[in-house]
């Protein structure tokens, strides 16, 4: 069994290079965006009201987006391209979650994404105590898997103290309403989606709610197809009437990775600052402007053809000048 890597499908180093030495502007700005969001999160926790659906869309989304922002930059860093839409369709996602709740209702929207887990993780225990309902759907589920359904060993007084506790969280006030909301809408065991007593059915839905259905349209089919491994075009292409391996690591669609990244993020703490921190939003403006935005529209363009890539300085479609 070999040790080293097929250096035709998998060149750590290479696009590590290249990386550095093409995009280091765009990583360093990325990495800066994580630094500020790293430091947004508490500020906006400070300045909020501290209840429920304040430490849903905080600690939750807003710590969730910045992490995949992380994430990026460490994958596009290292030129692992493809792994960076999966990341992306999350982060399109929060952005829209974050302007829909933000929309109307924040306290009610917000505090639904609560209840909905915990409902969640009820449903779980509930599915490893012999007698229930849950137990007896899951052994359905899982009987033909080699690990069977019963998961033995599992100690039955921890798993009652854990219903039980969830139990409580779910009749308190702040629970106690949404979770009677669900429970008139679900079907059978199975709950709907968290946003749905608020009255939308799906993603699509909501981002129509929120004017970014055609975002939803353009972006989030492609970005999905990465996710459930149906992104043909990622890994293999033809020429010649040849077939082509594409390698593993690569800078295919690097610019489209960053600006979306870019344009996402900043939607994000933009959201986050007028309805936390609204004091901030004209100092945030100030930052983009004379900081973030130079290097956003400066993204170098990479077009791809036959395995060659060329980089080119994209500052303005019509000053666009090939550097290699």
């Amino acid at each position: 069994m070999p040790n080293e890597p097929h250096k035709g499908l998998l060149d750590r180093d290479l696009y590590a290079v290249l990386i550095r030495e093409h995009f280091s502007e765009t990583t360093d700005l990325l990495e800066e965006l994580v630094n500020y969001g790293s430091n947004l999160i508490p500020r906006c926790f400070h300045s909020s009201n501290k209840e429920l659906h304040d430490i849903v869309i905080i600690l939750n989304f807003l710590k969730q987006a910045v992490a995949l922002v992380d994430s990026i930059h460490i994958l596009a860093s290292k030129g692992a391209t493809v792994a960076c839409f999966i990341c992306l369709r999350s982060l399109f996602e929060i952005s829209t979650y974050l302007q829909w709740i933000f929309l109307k209702d924040t306290e009610k929207r917000g505090s639904l994404y609560f209840v909905w887990d915990l409902r969640r993780q009820l449903r779980w225990a509930l599915s490893v105590k012999p007698g229930t309902p849950e137990h007896e759907a899951h052994k359905q589920h899982m009987r033909d898997t080699r690990t069977g359904a019963t998961l033995q060993g599992l100690d039955q007084q921890l798993v009652d103290a854990q219903i039980t506790l969830l139990q409580a969280k779910l009749s308190t006030p702040e629970c106690a309403s949404i979770n009677q909301e669900f429970d008139r809408i679900k079907e059978g065991l199975t709950d709907k989606e968290w946003y749905t007593p608020a009255g939308v059915r799906n993603l699509r839905e909501m981002a129509k709610e929120v004017k970014k259905e055609g975002e939803y349209k353009v972006y989030y089919s492609s970005f999905s197809a990465v996710t459930h491994g149906l992104a043909f075009d990622k890994h293999v292409s033809f020429s010649e009437g040849k077939v082509m391996f594409e390698p593993i690591r690569n800078l295919k669609e690097l610019d489209v990775i960053f600006r979306n990244t870019l344009n996402f993020v900043l939607d994000i703490y933009r959201s986050m600052l007028t309805h936390y921190r609204p004091g901030e939003v004209e100092n945030f403006n100030r930052k983009y402007l004379a900081e973030w935005r130079p290097r956003f529209l400066s993204v170098k363009k990479i077009e791809y053809k036959n395995g060659t890539y060329t980089i080119k300085n994209h500052k303005l479609a019509s000053d666009a000048k090939e550097t290699t």
